[in-house]
């Protein structure tokens, strides 16, 4: 999943849930925006409930789609792009690395220990 997904679906529920709400509570669309988005920031001022079973029912759905996966998984996938691991050594400096070290060793007259998978 990349990053641009997850936005797309993030927007994609929160104007779907505002029709449904709009719909159902005899709102505005922009009402029924205004309410996604407080309940997807999990703010909930309170101004605006659902009061039929069915925008209750979807509400309940929404948030915990909200709360529990999308905006975890936008979260997740910025972190990803965000922390490098650093101590990581690209194979050309791996390779590089052992070159070095076998020099080092020929020069000081030390045998080097087998690779833990036997391979020289």
């Amino acid at each position: 999943m990349t990053i641009p997904r997850l936005i797309g679906i993030y927007i994609v529920s929160l104007l779907l849930v505002s029709g449904i709400f709009a719909h159902y509570e005899n709102k505005t669309f922009f009402e029924g925006f205004y309410w996604a988005s407080v309940t997807a920031t999990t703010i909930g001022y309170g101004d605006l409930l659902p009061t039929q079973t069915i925008t209750r029912c979807v509400m309940i759905i929404f948030a915990h789609f909200q709360v529990f996966l999308c905006i975890p998984s936008i979260i997740a996938l910025i972190m990803m792009r965000l922390i490098r691991n650093l101590d990581l050594f690209t194979h050309k400096e791996q390779e590089w690395m052992e070159d070095a070290l076998e020099k080092i060793a020929a020069r000081l007259n030390i045998e080097l220990p087998k690779a833990p998978d036997g391979e020289e």
